[in-house]
């Protein structure tokens, strides 16, 4: 098992993408702590994963919100003493065009997809400093790249997901430009993917390098390696 010992945050993990993620890197051996404001299926998760002899927590509440996210990077440092994966998936969509959309719908859309991840990085990067090293994993949309009609802020957050995570997996560390956060033999690595086209950032020091290299490049770019399934970024997450 590829995880054994590590320990993981995953948001939105009451469906989707997140959900199917907790359950992989639960039977991969990590701890994870599933966040979700659906704790009806946080709790159908943990009870899956016990159920196969997996380990994990649930943490309900509302990835928008700064002290919820310290919360839970404070209980899993408590109750583990380490964080090694942080997989930012809570997000959602309201439809509409820039004609169309109400403000109010563009502020909670931006607020859950792109304050969720963040917000949950800013929690998570620390604590992954102090060890030396980390993994985090953001969400974005082929849609950010190609467009689309009538999902105005879901586009833009999504974009808005890519450009942060460049951000981070390019922060200066030590006032001297580095591909990653880096500290010590290890990088925390930002990367972010899409079920329609995987693109990703990933810093990559010391030789580590991700096994499945088409799901993985240092551009904000569409890769060739066709469409991906939720299982394929699953799969793909398990390479940082």
């Amino acid at each position: 098992m590829r995880l054994t010992g590590r320990n993981a945050i995953v948001t939105g993990a009451g469906s989707g993408i997140g959900r199917a993620s907790a359950v992989l890197f639960a039977k991969e051996g990590a701890f994870v702590a599933l966040v979700d404001r659906d704790r009806a299926g946080l709790q159908e998760r943990l009870t899956a994963i016990e159920g196969d002899k997996g380990q994990a927590s649930v943490h309900a509440g509302d990835v928008s919100e700064a002290d919820f996210a310290q919360t839970v990077v404070s209980d899993v440092m408590a109750r583990r003493g380490r964080l090694d994966v942080l997989m930012a998936a809570a997000g959602f969509s309201c439809g509409g065009t820039v004609l169309t959309t109400d403000p109010a719908d563009w502020d909670a859309v931006f607020r859950t997809n792109v304050g969720g991840t963040w917000l949950w990085s800013r929690a998570a990067v620390p604590e992954m400093q102090r060890r030396g090293g980390g993994s985090i994993i953001t969400l974005a949309s082929q849609l950010a790249i190609a467009g689309g009609k009538g999902n105005s802020a879901y586009i833009a957050a999504k974009g808005a997901i890519g450009q942060l995570t460049y951000g981070t997996g390019t922060a200066p560390v030590n006032g001297a430009a580095n591909t990653g956060t880096q500290v010590g033999n290890y990088a925390i690595t930002g990367a972010t993917a899409s079920t329609g086209y995987p693109f990703a950032i990933s810093a990559i020091v010391s030789g580590l390098t991700p096994r499945t290299a088409d799901w993985f490049d240092t551009n904000l770019a569409a890769l060739t390696g066709g469409t991906a399934s939720v299982q394929n970024l699953t799969c793909s997450a398990l390479e940082l």
